[in-house]
């Protein structure tokens, strides 16, 4: 080898690839599109059409993060034409446009209906913290995904322009007939493609478990189980907390479906005292979809109505 060649190899290395290229591209563009539509007029208009469909704002804020995370990494996609680079912009976006703010909210103290202060459950949050990067990720491909099917579609013609123009001048034709690379030169090209293949496999199925465990986040609220109520001390011998009876009843209203049903009794309800009392009942209704459980899961009613008698 000569030195000429030396140097004009050296000098195709250490110029940026096209791949690269879009990546920056792709990337620069969803951030630049997050910062547009994670404004507080899209972001705050986009929350308030969820709450009116019946959401509380905590979903209603997950669900339109979510939507525009997509949303800029599909315009990220189809101007880069690179799915790594939109993902990675969706996944920064959702992070500054909404997983900062929250993590920052469920720090602040948190009181139970009773007054009590709730201690905060870092493992919990550290948890749901994962799950929704998991899930502005997965929104984040989603949108890059689409985004390079509509790129293909609307801007292939100048796309193949520019990476024509791209190619002739990174690799000039200097009139020789090209080489055929031999079988180690392709080996050697190939290998860090096929290990990029593999870890974004890899992390495309820890995103799918992480979001796997998502559904309460959609189902009750985002916050749940973060905080949990302080330990409640027994008054003498009436224990702290109340008991849950599960039951059972035939419908006569219902055609004589057979309904399950859930029952709080107070911590006084075994007692000798309460044998001889009378308890008012407080009928809880879930939605539908919902089960007897929803009270108790995502409203904690137990833990509540436990606080509140504490206090008296």
């Amino acid at each position: 080898m000569n030195l000429s060649s030396f140097v004009s190899k050296v000098r195709l290395r250490s110029r940026p690839s096209l791949s690269a290229m879009q990546f920056f591209l792709a990337w620069c563009v969803t951030c630049l599109s997050a910062a547009l539509l994670f404004s507080e007029r899209i972001m705050g208009g986009l929350v308030t059409m969820i709450i009116d469909l019946g959401l509380d704002p905590l979903r209603a804020q997950l669900i339109a993060a979510l939507a525009l995370t997509g949303g800029a990494a599909l315009v990220g996609a189809a101007c880069g034409r690179h799915k790594g680079g939109a993902m990675v912009g969706g996944g920064i976006a959702f992070w500054l446009g909404y997983l900062a703010n929250f993590l920052q909210l469920e720090q602040r103290p948190v009181y139970d209906p009773a007054g009590n202060l709730e201690v905060l459950n870092e493992g919990a949050l550290i948890h749901t913290a994962a799950v929704m990067l998991a899930l502005g990720l997965l929104s984040g491909f989603l949108g890059a995904a689409v985004g390079v099917a509509l790129g293909e579609v609307l801007l292939d013609p100048p796309y193949r322009v520019l990476a024509l123009i791209w190619h002739r001048i990174a690799h000039p034709d200097d009139g020789r007939t090209p080489r055929r690379p031999r079988a180690t030169e392709q080996h050697t090209a190939q290998t860090p493609s096929l290990f990029w293949s593999w870890v974004a496999a890899l992390l495309m199925v820890l995103l799918l478990v992480l979001a796997s465990s998502s559904v309460d986040l959609f189902v009750f609220a985002p916050d749940i189980g973060l905080h949990s109520l302080p330990p409640l001390a027994p008054n003498g011998r009436i224990p702290a907390h109340g008991t849950i009876v599960q039951d059972s009843l035939l419908s006569s209203a219902l055609g004589g479906q057979r309904r399950s049903f859930l029952v709080y009794l107070p911590p006084t309800y075994a007692t000798p005292q309460g044998r001889t009392r009378r308890y008012p009942t407080l009928y809880l209704l879930h939605g539908s979809p919902g089960s007897e459980y929803d009270w108790l899961t995502g409203g904690r009613a137990n833990q509540s109505a436990d606080a509140l008698i504490a206090s008296g």
